[in-house]
């Protein structure tokens, strides 16, 4: 015999979003958020329930804002390839001009 149960959860507060825009960096969880035309923003979040589809965020995102769920692994690297660069020293990053 199979059965098939539907289980409800009521959350105090939180925002729904795609489980996919949520990202695992270290021991912090973060999304990046499209604040305007091909500009993004680093958010650290905090989850209260994640699932396999859908995440409910407790903090870092507010109601309304547009998170990315595809290619948000290209996003973060381009992020932590421009943190590096502009940690490099002035000489460094005039010799790889020059080359």
């Amino acid at each position: 015999m199979l059965v098939t149960a539907y289980f409800e959860r009521k959350f105090d507060t939180g925002v729904i979003v795609p489980a996919a825009a949520v990202q695992l960096v270290g021991t912090r969880h973060s999304a990046f958020v499209n604040t305007q035309e091909g500009v993004f923003e680093y958010r650290e979040v905090q989850i209260g329930y994640e699932g396999p589809r859908k995440t409910v965020l407790t903090s870092g995102i507010q109601p309304g804002e547009k998170v990315v769920v595809e290619n948000a692994l290209l996003i973060s690297r381009m992020l932590r390839m421009a943190q590096e660069e502009a940690k490099a020293p002035e000489s460094a990053k005039t010799q790889a001009v020059s080359k």
